[in-house]
């Protein structure tokens, strides 16, 4: 797997619902609260739940899955648990486990945006490149207004070397997101694999005319330069 498409991955993120912007000792501190309240009060999945999500910001996914696995004995059908639960499995590496639990959110809700592209995200890191694709096609059909299914599908394109594919892909997101000069770059890049010169060209100085430094992008102006 190359190192783009794993920023890809890393870069796939979920929101908390009780996530707020706090420094890791609030965390911790939210933590001993939430702690607090859980020994003082009967089950709560509300309370378990919240302080799951802690134990996901703080990277303490053992103590998060733990929190997920209870609130799922009590309640099987609780869907949040279950969808972050298949989170923390994946940051343990738990591939398999965390398709499953996708898997069975879909059962119950198909088509929902944020599992089946948890699941195709996680059919990539067990190699099931056909099945991820696959998904990412069903999501461009129902949301063709996301950008982040056309930069994980062209990232994926990119990986297999399909570039005119991948070059399809960002110029779909780049049209949602015109400013995003990553997204440009990563047209420049397979732009590049095509050996397009005056297309690279152009991309390089939109690049430069958006205000992203010539020093920055010394490195892709000399690949151009060798087309």
């Amino acid at each position: 797997m190359s190192n783009k498409l794993k920023c890809v991955l890393v870069a796939f993120a979920f929101g908390f619902s009780y996530a707020k912007a706090q420094s890791p000792q609030q965390w911790r501190d939210s933590l001993g609260v939430l702690n607090k309240k859980i020994a003082e009060n009967v089950y709560s999945s509300e309370l378990h739940l919240k302080k799951a999500a802690v134990n996901m910001q703080l990277q303490q996914w053992e103590f998060a899955l733990e929190e997920y696995n209870m609130v799922l004995r009590k309640e099987p059908e609780n869907l949040t648990a279950l969808y972050y639960r298949a989170y923390a499995q994946t940051k343990l590496g738990r591939y398999s486990l965390a398709a499953g639990d996708y898997k069975d959110i879909l059962g119950k809700v198909p088509d929902n945006f944020e599992s089946m592209l948890g699941l195709a995200h996680v059919n990539i890191r067990l190699n099931r490149m056909t099945d991820a694709m696959d998904l990412f096609n069903r999501l461009s059909e129902i949301y063709p207004d996301s950008g982040i299914v056309y930069v994980s599908r062209a990232v994926l394109e990119r990986e297999l070397k399909n570039y005119d594919a991948a070059l399809y892909d960002f110029d779909k997101a780049i049209a949602l997101s015109p400013d995003d000069a990553d997204l440009l770059l990563s047209k420049l890049d397979v732009l590049i694999a095509l050996k397009k010169k005056a297309e690279a060209m152009e991309v390089f100085r939109l690049l430069v005319k958006k205000g992203v430094s010539r020093g920055l992008l010394k490195e892709w102006e000399a690949r151009i330069m060798k087309l």
